[in-house]
């Protein structure tokens, strides 16, 4: 699966806007602990890959592209067996998958606790985040089978946020045809919390200052 997302600053205006229109269904409100793991040598995350303990689940997100309008495109691999594939790991049958990462020296850099806030409308997923570190921001993403199917996705998701104005007010200053993506979460909390991390990604052009 490939997700295709655009992340959106969340003013508390637009929020309560989302809330009280009737068009967006509600989908429930719900609490999420992410870890999110790399190396010493954060060979992961320089690439723009990102691993995520979720519960139970682990995901492995593998970028397929990011275009000029700011829309990130992930191919999703979830699972333990899929993503100790992709990373070779090796993996006994009986052991902790967190133990067999653990020993090839990946560990956990960044814990987030949000407040997730789900909708849908027009065949798209809307959240709205709250982080325990005081973050919040918005995103509007859908999820496709086929490669082909991303360009359609990512005007799928331009065009919704043009129509109910959660376009980032800082579109206007960017180059005609380029647009500027709220921060993220992990973004965010690495700015705030592991600058060198931060820097590091700066550096790999994995974050755009």
């Amino acid at each position: 699966m490939f997700e295709v997302e655009r992340k959106f600053t969340l003013q508390s205006c637009d929020a309560e806007r989302i809330r009280g229109d009737d068009s967006f269904l509600a989908c429930g409100t719900k609490t999420i602990v992410d870890e999110y793991y790399d190396n010493r040598s954060l060979t992961l995350t320089t690439k723009d890959t990102w691993l995520r303990h979720r519960g139970e689940n682990w995901e492995l997100k593998v970028p397929a592209m990011v275009d000029a309008s700011g829309i990130t495109q992930y191919q999703e691999i979830c699972g333990v067996a899929g993503v100790a594939e992709h990373l070779s790991v090796n993996l006994d049958s009986e052991d902790l998958f967190s133990l067999a990462l653990d020993r090839q020296g990946f560990q956990v850099f960044a814990e987030i606790r949000t407040t997730r806030e789900m909708f849908r409308k027009q065949g798209l997923e809307i959240v709205l985040d709250s982080t325990d570190f005081g973050y919040c921001v918005g995103e509007v993403e859908i999820l496709v089978s086929r490669r082909e199917d991303i360009d359609a996705a990512a005007d799928k998701i331009l065009k919704f946020l043009k129509v109910h104005g959660l376009t980032d007010s800082d579109i206007c200053s960017e180059p005609a045809g380029h647009t500027k993506q709220a921060a993220g979460k992990v973004d965010t909390y690495l700015r705030t919390y592991r600058p060198d991390h931060y820097q590091a990604l700066v550096t790999a052009g994995v974050v755009k200052q």
